[in-house]
Parts: C-alpha cells; sequence; structure tokens
C-alpha cells in the first residue's frame, strides 16, 4: 500500500513539474451604470488586465439597482494564457452562477461563457496592443454580451465566478482541464449587489465615509477613513470663509476601489481666517459628491492674521482683504506700500472681534506691494501682493 501510494505521489509531482501551459492573469466585464470595465481577479503589475490592479472583483459590493433597470450586467471576461514550445492552450470559458446572498446552494448550478481566442503575442506586446507578453502569451477574451443582471426580484445577491482552460503538455493534445479560483467561498470568486423596486441611485455612491476630522496643534492636520471605495478616483479638501464660497487646498489620490477600511491624512498650515473645511469625493467618471464641512476652532492660532485674495491680482481686479482679531479695535489704518517703501494708498478702516472683511476697489499699476494694518503705531500684519 505504501509503494503505491509513493508511486502515485511521484506522478502528481511530475505531471505538476512538467506542466506546459497556465494563466498569468484573468478579469471579469461588467457594466455599471453604463461603464463597462474589466475587474481584476488574477495578475499583478503591468500583467492586470485592468491596468488599476486594485479594480477588483472579489469583495466587491456594487451597490443598488433599480429592477429590470439594466443598470447592471454581464458583459464577458478575460483571461492571459502562457504555453511553452511542448505545450499547448485549445479554449477558455467563464463559469458564473447568481443565488440570494448567504443562501449559496449545495450543488450551484452555473452557467457558461465561452471566452475565444483574441490575439498572440507580437513580440513584446499583445497584437490588440493592450499589456506586455512574451514567447506563445495568448488572450481568449469576450466584451460583448449583454447578461442583464437586474431581471431578479427586489433582494440581495452574490454572483459566483471561475474560469477554466483546456490545453495539453504537448503542441498538439487538448486534455487538461485547469482551473482559476481564489480557493474562497467556497473556491471561487464573488462579489455582491442589490435590487431594489424603485428610487435607487445607480450603484453605490463612490466612497463610505465613517469620519473627517482635524487636530490643530501644530499645523492643521486632518484625518478622515472610509469603510469602502467604489470608483474613487481623488478627495479634493477644500476651504471656506463663510462655508459659501470654496478653493481647493489639495488633492488626495483615493483607493479606487476598495472593500476594507482605508485611512488619509493631510497636513496643511493653521489659519484663523478659513475656518470651514470640506471633503470633495471625485470619481474617474468626473462624477463628485461633497461631505458636510467641518468648523475649524484651533485655540492656539495666531491673533490678527492678514490674508489677501486674489493673489497676484490682474491690473483693474478688486483686492479682498481678510483680518481676523482677537482683540477689539475700534479704528485701524490700512497702508499700501510700494517696492520703495511709499506708502500709496491709505484707508482708515474699523476693526471688530473675529472676522473682517474689507475689499479695495482702487486700481495699482503692475509690480510689488506691500498691506499693513496698524492701529496707533502697532503694527498688526504685513501681507505682499503682486499686481500682473
Amino acid at each position: 500500500m505504501q509503494k503505491k501510494l509513493l508511486i502515485f505521489c511521484l506522478l502528481m509531482t511530475l505531471k505538476v513539474v512538467g506542466q506546459n501551459f497556465g494563466e498569468f492573469a484573468s478579469a471579469i466585464y461588467l457594466n455599471n451604470c453604463g461603464s463597462s470595465q474589466f475587474y481584476n481577479t488574477t495578475g499583478s503589475g503591468a500583467n492586470c488586465i485592468n491596468p488599476t490592479c486594485g479594480t477588483v472583483f472579489n469583495g466587491t459590493n456594487y451597490g443598488s439597482f433599480n429592477q429590470n433597470s439594466a443598470g447592471f450586467s454581464l458583459r464577458g471576461g478575460e483571461i492571459k494564457t502562457w504555453k511553452n514550445g511542448s505545450g499547448n492552450v485549445c479554449s477558455a470559458r467563464l463559469n458564473y452562477v447568481i443565488y440570494t446572498t448567504g443562501a449559496r446552494p449545495g450543488s450551484p448550478s452555473f452557467s457558461v461563457m465561452n471566452l475565444p481566442f483574441k490575439c498572440g503575442c507580437g513580440g513584446a506586446t499583445f497584437t490588440d496592443g493592450l499589456g506586455p507578453c512574451g514567447g506563445n502569451d495568448q488572450k481568449w477574451s469576450i466584451e460583448s454580451n449583454n447578461v442583464n443582471l437586474t431581471t431578479r426580484p427586489p433582494g440581495n445577491y452574490t454572483i459566483e465566478i471561475y474560469y477554466d482552460y483546456l490545453g495539453g503538455n504537448t503542441s498538439s493534445t487538448c486534455d487538461v482541464p485547469l482551473y482559476i479560483n481564489n480557493g474562497g467561498n467556497p473556491t471561487n470568486y464573488t462579489a455582491t449587489f442589490t435590487i431594489v423596486a424603485s428610487g435607487a441611485s445607480c450603484g453605490l455612491l463612490p466612497v463610505e465615509l465613517l469620519n473627517f476630522s482635524y487636530d490643530c496643534q501644530n499645523n492643521l492636520e486632518f484625518s478622515w477613513s472610509t469603510a469602502s471605495e467604489h470608483n474613487n478616483d481623488y478627495f479634493a479638501l477644500e476651504k471656506s470663509i463663510d462655508a459659501k464660497e470654496w478653493i481647493e487646498v489639495s488633492r488626495i489620490r483615493g483607493r479606487g476601489y476598495s472593500s476594507s477600511k482605508s485611512d488619509y491624512f493631510y497636513n496643511t498650515n493653521l489659519s484663523s481666517v478659513y475656518q470651514y473645511y470640506r471633503l470633495k469625493q471625485v470619481d474617474f467618471n468626473g462624477n463628485f459628491e461633497y461631505f458636510d464641512p467641518v468648523f475649524i476652532d484651533c485655540k492656539n492660532q495666531n491673533d490678527n492674521l492678514l490674508e489677501i485674495y486674489p493673489n497676484p491680482i490682474i491690473e483693474n481686479d478688486k483686492l479682498n482683504l481678510i483680518f481676523s482679531s482677537k482683540k477689539r479695535v475700534d479704528i485701524a489704518n490700512l497702508h499700501i506700500l510700494d517696492m520703495n517703501g511709499r506708502i500709496v494708498l491709505t484707508k482708515i478702516i474699523n476693526v471688530e472681534n473675529g472676522m473682517n472683511k474689507f475689499t479695495i476697489d482702487e486700481h495699482f499699476s503692475s509690480g510689488i506691494y506691500f498691506i499693513q494694518i496698524m492701529n496707533e503705531g502697532d503694527l498688526f500684519e504685513t501681507k505682499k501682493f503682486i499686481v500682473e
């Protein structure tokens, strides 16, 4: 008995070691709310079928779709295979099944979608111009099917997939089936989606935001977390004086597609002028959403901080000043000086405790200028601005 077992193990080892073909990337092709793209299941780096390797199928929640809306459909899939001079690849297929989430059948009945031969390797790049390759690499792909996944009754659903392809360890045989799965649920890739009777937006909101907070012990540091991300290109951090007019501070690259918690941090200069900040989320298609702003209340902010906008300004434009004071000053002098220190404009202004905003209508010729705000010889702030 031990002798027979040893012979069997040796044969299995020889079969694995002597394998003359295989795969190195795979992806499913889905239409989600009018946007069709590949969602990767295997592959890494330059070999990913969707060049954004983080755009994955397994574990993704695609969101809610109205029943019979055709907002979510299965269009096809792709496998990249390799073979050496002694091997052969003959065909490839995508296998899929859809069932109510949490109620997987004991023996699911998978539907089959054939993946026809698409192209071979043309030196260092596939002949369709997409992706690197070498030797006898091949693509098996289809993108033109249209399996409408929204025809089911309202409920939560799981789509489960795996791939199989047929080849041989000689250049003229097709007798060895191989499979692509992840050993997961129980052996295949899964994703989820929801069908509702009506009232759903198409698919997920791009980002499920968990929190948005700040810390201002030193610089002003923002932090936020997402529970999941779908089609998330970037976040824009914006600031405002009055929560009406907003200025973009910076753009922070998003994770793209993620089903796990992601944390973000951003540092900027501490300011007593811009007291409102918010996040704008932008997806890869240019669609966007705003999250609720936060009011910044930093106890260690500097008093009497002057800011100017726009800066630089174009000749004949108005110059806007924002000045924060924590001390009540009834009257102050505003001076504008040129590069030689000559005063070219003087204004008497009323300064109140808190935020003060002024507009200067006078026009200046191109050059560099300085603004000073003073009260009885006490200099509050000096700021440079440029007229172009």
